[in-house]
């Protein structure tokens, strides 16, 4: 997926987020998550995100974290793109992880399950299918390995192509869809004239 594709499809993910209607405050704030995580993809993308691959950065990731870390402490103006560009792509994957879990614990009526149990559970009841969800369970895994795993998640990552990024975008959207409100309709016919 080309970058200008992506960011059109990313744009036009807002605005359908921009219809959901919560109907609780922890709708609301889970749709406010992949607003961030829609943001901050959006971000990468305009930062000109590119996967670097882990034998891309073993040699010299230490030193390129110890210049970033002398960088900020010194206040320097100069930002690093490519780091960032990177932070903005693993948060908005953190925030779409976040919300799908929060997501499949609405649609299911369950708390205190795992993702796999949750997902089991929604495909049962007839929420989605796997497929339906298949990128951001890929997300949710990536998230999973870097939170838990001793050395984060530099080699064993999933998700590192835009465009299974903006697949999970779409897929926590289309979730987010599904636990709101219709949206209010109007009673006037026309534009409004003040």
């Amino acid at each position: 997926m080309k970058r200008a594709e992506a960011r059109r499809e990313v744009r036009r993910l807002a605005g359908e987020l921009a219809k959901c209607r919560g109907a609780t405050q922890d709708h609301q704030a889970i749709s406010g998550f992949v607003l961030g995580g829609l943001y901050a993809l959006d971000r990468a993308l305009d930062l000109g995100f590119v996967a670097r691959s882990f034998a891309s950065r073993s040699a010299s990731y230490q030193g390129e974290l110890t210049r970033l870390a002398q960088g900020l402490f010194a206040g320097s103006e100069r930002k690093p793109k490519k780091w960032l560009a990177g932070f903005y792509f693993n948060s908005s994957l953190q925030h779409f992880a976040g919300a799908y879990h929060r997501l499949l614990k609405i649609l299911t009526g369950k708390d205190h399950l795992s993702v796999p149990c949750l997902v089991d559970i929604a495909v049962a009841q007839g929420h989605f299918s796997r497929s339906d969800v298949q990128a951001l369970g890929e997300a949710h895994r990536d998230v999973n390995g870097l939170k838990h795993g001793p050395g984060g998640l530099l080699k064993h990552r999933r998700v590192s192509d835009i465009a299974l990024a903006v697949a999970a975008a779409s897929q926590a959207v289309a979730l987010c869809e599904r636990v709101s409100l219709p949206a209010p309709r109007s009673t006037r016919s026309g534009p409004v004239v003040s």
